[in-house]
C-alpha cells in the first residue's frame, strides 16, 4: 500500500481534537474507521495503514494487533511530540496545500519529516520571515 499523506494529516487532526477522557484507554482503529470525516474520504484500509505507519514513524504511540477475525487492529494511545510538530506545521489548509504543491512539483512524494520542514518553510514565507 501507499501512504496517503492527506489521510495521515486528517487522522492526526482528528485525534488531536479528542479529549483526555476520550483517549483514556486509547482509541481503536475500528472506532476511527467509523468517523464520518475520515470515512467520507478514505477506505478502512487507508485509515488502518496510516495508523500503522504513524506508529512506526513515531508520530503516534500505540499498538498493532493481528486477530483471526480482523487481520489488523490498531490502538492509539497518544500523539507524540513529533506528531504534534507535524500537526502544527500543517494545520493551516493554505500551508498544507502549498506544501503539497511544492513537494509534488519538485520531488513527487517525501517523508513526513520532510513535509514538516517544507510546511514550516512555507509558513515562514507566508509570514515574510
Amino acid at each position: 500500500m501507499r501512504i496517503n499523506q492527506d489521510c495521515i494529516r486528517d487522522i492526526l487532526l482528528y485525534i488531536e481534537n479528542l479529549t483526555l477522557s476520550e483517549m483514556q484507554h486509547g482509541i481503536e482503529s475500528e472506532e476511527l474507521s467509523e468517523v464520518e470525516m475520515l470515512t467520507e474520504k478514505y477506505s478502512k484500509d487507508d485509515i488502518v495503514y496510516s495508523l500503522i505507519q504513524l506508529i512506526d514513524a513515531g508520530y503516534l504511540e500505540g499498538e498493532t494487533y493481528d486477530y483471526v477475525y480482523d487481520p489488523t487492529s490498531v490502538r492509539v494511545d497518544k500523539i507524540t511530540w513529533e506528531g504534534h510538530e507535524f500537526i502544527d506545521a500543517t494545520r493551516s489548509e493554505t500551508v498544507w496545500l502549498k506544501t503539497k504543491e511544492k513537494v509534488s512539483k519538485l520531488i513527487g512524494e517525501t517523508s513526513l519529516a520532510v513535509l514538516t520542514q517544507v510546511a514550516t518553510a512555507v509558513s515562514k514565507q507566508l509570514l515574510g520571515l
